[in-house]
This record gives structure tokens, C-alpha cells and sequence, in this order.
């Protein structure tokens, strides 16, 4: 009686356990793809399946699960309040999981959350190759005015690469959580994005055509992200966007910026480590005068980052930026207590147009040796 007493209160405490704790294999209403037909074999068209999949789970507010596979499929359009999941086992050149490879290259998108409020999109790899003929975009939330409503979108963990549009286009979106996010080498920006309350962290944001993160953006937090390699900003924020908080990231080796403002207010730049950007930036904003940092607006304050001027990983061709901080017309801005030890090859600072009223003070630093 002692030894059954005993193994009964181990089974009710595991119990306890997982319903104070949650787990993924308990979760009710899971819609396994597999079980509507889908084969994750990388040949057969799997989008049918896939839908079948998402329209039952749509019905009960539901999580549909990919087992790793390779799944063939494209225009998949998701419902209010899902989940999307995959078993993370990506790296940064591997792509074991859950992969969604899109096969039809004439498709708008591969996944369509646009009427979708509250979805949580985790652990799937979406992938294509990079197709210049093609504008698909990896994940859209496409639509013509913000809902009053929030809609609270969550793409956790994901890989998203080598889309001939953007790797996730978001227009007029309300509330977006990202993190733990690797997306690389699209022909358009990482994320091209209208919208307001975005919480951005922990992402790798590289090598894409156009920006890692871009748009027009209110009250946005960006945090511990790596930004390299992109073939135009790094960030870029313009037309009017407002209340940016950028803190604890690092930009490597973009062609322009690594951060760029344009008529943006009210946002602090803070604790970020810039590193050898404006690789070609001779047909953006700063011409032949390229910069690690350029701001545009009123009422910026850029604090406490670090600028380091630098050339390609292993050819010492040339050395990036010339300036670390670029200002122009800008008004009520505070650049101050930045460290700039071999941060320039020219000057610290280049001003164009007139600026008003802006404190640039109590920063440090020196003229980069270009034989270092």
C-alpha cells in the first residue's frame, strides 16, 4: 500500500507539473498536416493538404503541427487566433525541421496572415531560391486599414529566406512580436512593414536585397539583434514614424547605414555597436559621404553606442564609413558619451543641410588607421 501510495502522489504531481507548466504535445485541437494528406517529401504539391489542415483548425481555434519535411506548397491563408508549429532545427546554414519551400513563384505570397489576428507563427523554416523574376513574399499581412483592434501577431523562431519579395511584408499591422527570427538572403527587405507597437528581439537580420527592417513605424523596440550584410539599411525608418526605441543591437557591413532616420521624432538610438557600414552606399541618401549612423528628424537622442570603421572579412579592400554620425536637418537631437576609437576614416561627424538646435557632445574617438 505504501509503495502504490507512493507512485500515485509521483503521478499526480507530473500532473500538477503540466498543467501549472504547459506542454506542447498536450495541447487540444492539433491538426497534424500528415493527417490531411501532406507528404513533406520536397516533390509532391502539398498546399491542399496544408489548407485542409488550417481551415479545421480555424474552426476551433486550433494549432496546426508540420513534423519535419520538406513541404512543397504556396497562398496558404491562415484564420483568427491559430498556431503554425514546427520543431526549431534550423541553424544558420542548415535547414533541418519543418521547411514550407514555395512552388509556385507567381504566387503573391507563400503564407497570407492577413486576416488573421492573434496568430502565432513557430519553429517552421519558409524557403525559396532567390528567384529574381519573382516578387512572393515569405510571410503578408496585407490590408488597406489598420483594425481598431489589435492584431497581435507572433512569428517566433522561424527561418525565412530566399523570397523574391520581402522574407515578411506587414501593412497596417497593429502589434507585432518577433523574435528568435533568422531572416536572410531575400531579394526585398528582411521585413518591409507600415504599422505600430512592434516588439522586435534576439532576431539575425542579413544579406538581404534591401533593408534587414524597414518601414514606417510607431512605437517600435528593437533589442539584441544582429543587422549585417544587407544590401541597403540596415534599419530604416521614414515618413513620419515616431517613438523608436533601438537598444543593444549590432550592425555589420551594410551597404548603407547601419541605421537610418528620416523624418522620424521622438526616438532614442542607445547602447548599439556600429560596425564598418556604408560598404556602397553611393546611390543612397549619403552619396559618397558614408556613415554608420544617419539621422533625420527631431528630437533624437544617440547615446552611449559604439562606431567602428572596418573593411571585408578577409580582402582589406577598403575601409568603411568615412563619418560615424551623419546629421541633416534635423532639430532638438543629441548625439553624446559615444565611444569612436578607430570609428571613422575621415571625421566624426558630417552635417548636410541646416540643423537646429542639435548637441553633439562628449564623444571620443579617432581617425581609423586603415593598416590596422
Amino acid at each position: 500500500m505504501k509503495r502504490l501510495r507512493f507512485l500515485s502522489n509521483i503521478i499526480l504531481s507530473s500532473l500538477a507539473i503540466l498543467l501549472l507548466v504547459g506542454c506542447d504535445s498536450c495541447e487540444q485541437n492539433v491538426f497534424n498536416v500528415r493527417d490531411f494528406g501532406a507528404k513533406g517529401d520536397g516533390k509532391t504539391s502539398d498546399t491542399k493538404a496544408i489548407q485542409s489542415a488550417i481551415d479545421a483548425a480555424g474552426k476551433v481555434q486550433g494549432t496546426v503541427y508540420f513534423p519535419d519535411g520538406k513541404y512543397m506548397c504556396a497562398n496558404l491563408k491562415t484564420y483568427p487566433n491559430i498556431k503554425l508549429k514546427g520543431e526549431q532545427k534550423w541553424g544558420y546554414s542548415t535547414s533541418y525541421g519543418a521547411n514550407l519551400i514555395l512552388n509556385d513563384y507567381s504566387a503573391k505570397c507563400l503564407l497570407d496572415i492577413s486576416d488573421s489576428k492573434n496568430i502565432r507563427i513557430t519553429g517552421l523554416m519558409f524557403n525559396a531560391n532567390r528567384n529574381k523574376k519573382s516578387k512572393t513574399h515569405g510571410i503578408m499581412f496585407d490590408r488597406q486599414k489598420r483594425n481598431h483592434d489589435t492584431d497581435t501577431i507572433t512569428i517566433e523562431y522561424c527561418k525565412i529566406r530566399g523570397f523574391g519579395g520581402h522574407g515578411v511584408y506587414l501593412n497596417n499591422t497593429f502589434v507585432l512580436i518577433m523574435r528568435g527570427c533568422m531572416i536572410n538572403k531575400n531579394l526585398g527587405s528582411g521585413v518591409e512593414c507600415k504599422g505600430c507597437d512592434f516588439y522586435v528581439i534576439d532576431n539575425v537580420f542579413g544579406a538581404n536585397g534591401k533593408y534587414g527592417f524597414g518601414g514606417r513605424l510607431s512605437s517600435g523596440m528593437f533589442t539584441h539583434n544582429r543587422v549585417e550584410w544587407n544590401e541597403s539599411y540596415g534599419f530604416y525608418f521614414g515618413n513620419g514614424g515616431n517613438y523608436l526605441n533601438i537598444t543593444g543591437n549590432q550592425f555589420d557591413h551594410n551597404h548603407g547605414a547601419g541605421v537610418r532616420l528620416e523624418n522620424v521624432w521622438s526616438s532614442t538610438i542607445t547602447g548599439n555597436a556600429f560596425r564598418r557600414n556604408g560598404r556602397n552606399s553611393t546611390k543612397m541618401f549619403e552619396a559618397n559621404d558614408s556613415a554608420n549612423l544617419v539621422i533625420q528628424g527631431n528630437g533624437i537622442s544617440a547615446t552611449g553606442n559604439t562606431f567602428m570603421a572596418g573593411h571585408t572579412d578577409g580582402k582589406k579592400d577598403y575601409w568603411t564609413p568615412k563619418y560615424a554620425v551623419m546629421l541633416s536637418k534635423s532639430q532638438h537631437c543629441i548625439v553624446s558619451s559615444n565611444t569612436m576609437f578607430h570609428g571613422y576614416t575621415v571625421a566624426p561627424f558630417i552635417e548636410k543641410g541646416e540643423n537646429k538646435k542639435c548637441l553633439l557632445e562628449n564623444n571620443t574617438g579617432t581617425i581609423h588607421p586603415q593598416n590596422y
